[in-house]
């Protein structure tokens, strides 16, 4: 999901949500860090919500593909 620009939040909406910067992003994306940068979203309610949002939008317009 993380990272996943056509199936969940791109790094770009991934460093907006965790707070940490698009560098950052993309340094814990390629190694094993991924979790953290999960749990920073998932510690910030309206984040985690902002997040979940983003992603059933991807997936909902797969379904009318």
């Amino acid at each position: 999901m993380l990272g996943d620009p056509e199936r969940g939040l791109t790094a770009e909406e991934v460093a907006k949500l965790s707070g940490y910067s698009l560098a950052t992003v993309r340094q814990y994306l390629s190694d094993d860090r991924r979790k953290k940068l999960g749990s920073a979203i998932r510690e910030n309610e309206e984040n985690r919500a902002r997040a979940l949002r983003i992603v059933a939008q991807r997936r909902g317009s797969e379904d009318t593909e």
